[in-house]
């Protein structure tokens, strides 16, 4: 594994970039490791190589927004994407033990998630879209039900604005096709809402029409061919 690590402060963002062999669940083992060693994922895009190695980019900041700089938090990042990518990490259960993100806005920002499932956006790939309060792991707990459900991930698109993620992946079956059964299309969505909801209050306001829908995709439009990824 190559780990880069450029840094902004202008703009208070810390770029990281991995290079890696392309492995099944890696994006998903890669945003775990990085909200487990206290990084907030602002944005991220994926790439892999026709040599097979995965190039994965992250934009970053501490839970505080400034830059993700110190050295002994960065070399705590590279020993857990170390330890991720090898399968070292019980992923679901050390998340489970970080503090909330957003703490003091936890119970003042409650948001009920919405998840669009699209087959119309792409002519190869099945595109998903899930909306949802941001937290730690949040990425990690959404790829992985893409994972758990047999899908591959070609291409990703991951953005947060304040507490709010919204993220959108272009994905294949198994079989490199769209997932077009009704019956797969309800256990998706019905998986991703169950992640993106996890920790919620009960009483949750459902916020504005996100910007995707039946009609219109623009995220899904913004995003370049997805190469062929897992």
């Amino acid at each position: 594994m190559v780990l880069d690590a450029r840094h902004d402060r202008r703009h208070s963002i810390s770029e990281v970039t991995v290079v890696t062999p392309d492995q099944h669940a890696l994006f998903s083992r890669l945003a775990g490791a990085i909200s487990l060693a206290g990084a907030n994922i602002a944005s991220a895009k994926i790439f892999t190589l026709k040599n097979g190695i995965a190039v994965d980019i992250f934009r970053l900041q501490d839970q505080e927004g400034r830059v993700f700089d110190e050295k002994e938090r960065l070399a705590r990042m590279s020993l857990k994407l170390r330890q991720s990518i090898a399968g070292e990490l019980d992923l679901a259960k050390e998340l489970a033990k970080q503090k909330p993100l957003f703490a003091g806005r936890r119970d003042a920002f409650r948001m009920e998630g919405q998840v669009f499932i699209e087959n119309d956006a792409s002519s190869t790939h099945t595109v998903v879209e899930v909306v949802g309060r941001d937290r730690i792991g949040f990425l990690y707990a959404v790829t992985r039900v893409l994972s758990e459900q047999g899908l591959t991930i070609s291409s990703a698109h991951i953005s947060t604005y304040g507490a709010q993620a919204v993220d959108v992946f272009y994905v294949k079956d198994g079989f490199g096709l769209k997932v077009t059964h009704e019956k797969k299309m309800t256990q998706l969505r019905e998986a991703l809402l169950a992640a993106v909801n996890e920790g919620n209050q009960p009483e949750m306001v459902r916020p504005p029409e996100p910007h995707v829908s039946k009609r219109s995709a623009p995220h899904h439009a913004a995003l370049p061919h997805p190469e062929e990824r897992r």
